[in-house]
């Protein structure tokens, strides 16, 4: 442990916290003069959603071929440290001190001495905090694709077809959440979420691209501020369905589709042939499912969005 902490110091030392040489950023100044608002967009904050990253490096190559009117910013990897852990140590969502990688922004702009989790918040704040659209895109342990955002003022304008979380006042400490609560008045963003896109197996390029384009779409739409009619038709809280034993799991349902209250959504399995099914609560859409073929008693097996 200790050594981890020496290496992950060491790559911050003499390093610029808001250019650092350890993320690679790419940068679109977006035409002068021209109206539209910039965008912020980062993945791979987890270590073990390598996704995002994919996508994100696709939409680089895309904006390179199409350079758009707007201020952009691409971060494929926010995280080096997730990387390293997630390579040496099977494990990208907590870091050495245990903490979740996407809960260190409470104050990414602490007083030093800090920590390398700090150090890192205080690296993608100083990289993100000046645009006006902020897009942390992440990919769920095994699930399908939805959006976190506040309420439906600080969500997307090309996403309303995807389930939505607003999970109302931040204060988790989550990268999206950091900048609604730190920023105000003319300098807050006008939409911060987080992006979950698909991980049911590995990526195929038809599907990189897909979800490529739709960023991209995205960055063309907020080039051209304006009204939009459409409207968010699947949205609630996120919901998680704890298993009450140790076993294998067997899914019920379609993922992704509207399972009605009462309905199976996955039954679990134990050693000696018991068997425990966990129902939707009410009206859902389930969205995640933990990745491992076994669940143990007091953790959550599925995560769905429960319908308002």
């Amino acid at each position: 442990m200790r050594a981890y902490w020496i290496e992950a110091l060491a790559m911050y030392e003499n390093s610029d916290s808001s250019a650092g040489p350890h993320l690679p950023i790419h940068d679109f100044p977006g035409r002068s003069g021209a109206p539209g608002r910039s965008v912020y967009i980062q993945g791979q904050l987890h270590g073990n959603e390598s996704g995002a990253m994919l996508v994100l490096h696709r939409l680089r190559q895309k904006l390179q071929s199409h350079p758009p009117a707007n201020s952009v910013r691409i971060v494929p990897n926010a995280n080096p440290l997730g990387w390293r852990r997630y390579l040496e140590s099977g494990d990208g969502r907590i870091s050495a001190n245990g903490s979740n990688w996407n809960r260190i922004f409470q104050s990414p702009g602490s007083e030093p001495p800090l920590t390398a989790d700090q150090l890192l918040a205080a690296q993608l704040w100083e990289l993100s905090k000046e645009y006006d659209v902020i897009i942390d895109a992440h990919t769920p342990e095994y699930g399908l694709p939805h959006v976190y955002a506040t309420d439906p003022l600080t969500r997307l304008l090309t996403f309303d077809d995807i389930p939505h979380v607003f999970y109302g006042q931040p204060n988790h400490g989550s990268f999206d959440e950091c900048h609604l609560r730190l920023r105000h008045g003319s300098n807050s963003p006008i939409a911060s979420v987080t992006v979950e896109l698909p991980s049911f197996h590995l990526p195929t390029t038809d599907e990189v691209d897909y979800w490529a384009d739709r960023l991209y779409q995205e960055i063309v739409a907020q080039a051209v501020p304006g009204e939009h009619a459409t409207s968010v038709t699947l949205h609630g809280q996120m919901y998680d369905l704890i298993a009450s034993i140790d076993g294998a799991c067997i899914l019920r349902c379609e993922p992704g589709e509207v399972v009605g209250a009462g309905q199976p959504i996955i039954d679990i399995v134990s050693r000696a042939g018991e068997v425990s099914t966990l129902c939707a609560p009410s009206a859902c859409i389930p969205v995640c499912f933990r990745r491992s073929t076994l669940v143990r008693s007091g953790y959550w097996a599925t995560r769905a969005i429960v319908l308002r």
